[in-house]
């Protein structure tokens, strides 16, 4: 796994730095306010990292951090409903707030920093899972090409983050590791005989990077409540509060829930947002598309008895009703499918392991 963590962190570096310093240009000394940004912590830029977090939602998380405690109400373009939808998932620019010591004119280096050590730690905890369910672990590395992870490393996002505490939390409670013996769980292990509070812990933080991200403890509350298991039940729905919690003070600051002020974000017609926006698609759209929801249809038909199986499923069935808003490019949603991506790969990568030893033992002799 030390080798992967090397890996991940040096490509992830090297691309980070080469896109900041030599993609994205410095922009003018005279530039002025444009009005058009989401957000106006960086309206003008005043450098090539502010610049890049400009082209997506880093602005929003770099607005967080510079005014994580909302004095400026103006940050963020829209009005109330769109502020509260920006900011339901405040983890991100908490923490760029705590990495930049509270000074601005750092936040926007800061928050590269937390992104490179998040896609790390996605890699890192994935490695571990593979090494845990008998999988070579430098599979993880495939998930560099993930359009999720490459569009966060870019554009600064928490969804990188958000699954790496997913797949923790994962871990955690079909306690992969505690024994010497590689094992892939099943389907019997959504319920564990004891709770986990380090994975209801992490379930809890992957919401406040992201609220689909509650999907996961959703279906395990929902295995729980099918054997009448009702303290497993009560554990992993309660890893919601945080975020129930977080978007009530929203309510009472703001006035508003975050339903955003961006129309269709969900479509009632089953993959309608998508036949909407593939008409616009270019090849790169198309292939990472076709590759997400190929790989998911794939990782159900062979791991249909993995406790990764409803998880999976469940993702994909989100992944069917996101609106056009989300479908319109690759950038967007392959970030909102990452934990699909990553749950998919999961479910895979030890099964080509398992098939090797079945083909490598030895055949017993014919009586």
């Amino acid at each position: 796994m030390a080798a992967v963590v090397a890996i991940t962190a040096f490509i992830s570096i090297l691309l980070s730095g080469y896109w900041i310093l030599m993609v994205v240009p410095a922009p003018a000394p005279d530039l002025e306010p444009s009005g058009d940004l989401v957000t106006s912590v960086y309206d003008p830029p005043t450098s090539s990292v502010e610049e890049s977090l400009t082209r997506g939602d880093g602005q929003i998380f770099a607005a967080q951090a510079t005014d994580p405690f909302f004095r400026d109400r103006q940050l963020i373009a829209g009005g109330a409903a769109e502020q509260a939808y920006r900011y339901q998932r405040p983890l991100y620019g908490w923490l760029g707030w705590i990495v930049s010591a509270g000074q601005p004119g750092a936040v926007a280096w800061a928050m590269v920093g937390i992104t490179i050590v998040s896609i790390v730690a996605l890699l890192a905890v994935s490695a571990k899972w593979m090494e845990w369910t008998g999988a070579d672990p430098r599979l993880a590395l495939a998930l560099l090409a993930t359009p999720g992870v490459f569009v966060d490393l870019i554009w600064v996002g928490p969804e990188a983050l958000g699954t790496a505490l997913v797949v923790f939390g994962l871990a955690r409670w079909f306690g992969l590791g505690r024994g010497t013996k590689p094992r892939i769980p099943k389907l019997e292990d959504l319920v564990p005989t004891r709770v986990d509070a380090m994975a209801i812990t992490a379930f809890g933080a992957a919401g406040l990077c992201r609220e689909s991200l509650l999907v996961v403890p959703a279906v395990l509350a929902i295995a729980a409540v099918q054997q009448r298991e009702w303290p497993i039940m009560r554990a992993a729905a309660s890893s919601a509060l945080p975020y129930l919690l977080w978007i009530v003070v929203l309510h009472q600051i703001l006035g508003e829930w975050p339903k955003g002020a961006v129309p269709g974000r969900m479509s009632v017609v089953p993959f309608g947002g998508l036949l909407s926006a593939a008409s616009s698609w270019g090849p790169g759209d198309w292939l990472f598309a076709v590759a997400i929801l190929a790989l998911a249809i794939v990782a159900l038909v062979l791991g249909r008895t993995s406790a990764l199986a409803p998880l999976i499923a469940v993702h994909l069935a989100l992944a069917m009703f996101l609106g056009e808003p989300v479908w319109i490019r690759f950038a967007d949603f392959g970030r909102v499918l990452l934990p699909l991506t990553v749950l998919s790969v999961l479910a895979i990568a030890p099964l080509g392991s398992k098939r090797r030893e079945v083909l490598q033992a030895p055949l017993n002799p014919a009586t």
